[in-house]
This record gives C-alpha cells, structure tokens and sequence, in this order.
C-alpha cells in the first residue's frame, strides 16, 4: 500500500506493492478522516509502486493531493 512518513518538513508517500485502485481509496480515506494533518502540508511521492502506475495515474493521485490543499514538493 502506500507508507506515510515525515521528512523535512514534507510527507513523503512510499508507494509500497499494490495499483491505482488501492492507492486511490487508501489516500481518499486518509484525507477524508485528517483532513487538517494533510492540509497545507508539502508532499512527496516515493517507491517501487510508481514504476507501476500510467503517467495519468500518477497526475491523477498528484491532482487529489492538490485538491485536498496540499503542495507537491519535487525534489
């Protein structure tokens, strides 16, 4: 699944084993239930599991991040 870790000042989502779907309904569920934890917050993505995700996938999780008032932080 997706692993969520603090670094520097940013969250950094480890996309563990799993696909779009399980990646989309895990986030969906964690901003739903810490909406202020996520809000405003720099967000990383990371993993083996984005080797396996379309580009469109991976705008599309990057999108819902952005939706839920987070800021992608490309490092």
């Amino acid at each position: 699944m997706i692993t969520i870790k603090g670094l520097n000042d940013s969250l950094v989502f480890v996309f563990n084993q799993g696909d779009y779907t399980d990646y989309l309904f895990f986030l969906q569920e964690k901003f739903q239930t810490s909406k202020q934890m996520f809000s405003g917050s720099r967000v990383i993505f990371q993993g083996r599991g984005l080797a396996k995700l379309s580009r469109e996938e991976i705008s599309s999780l990057q999108r819902l991040c952005l939706d839920n008032d987070m800021i992608l932080n490309n490092t």
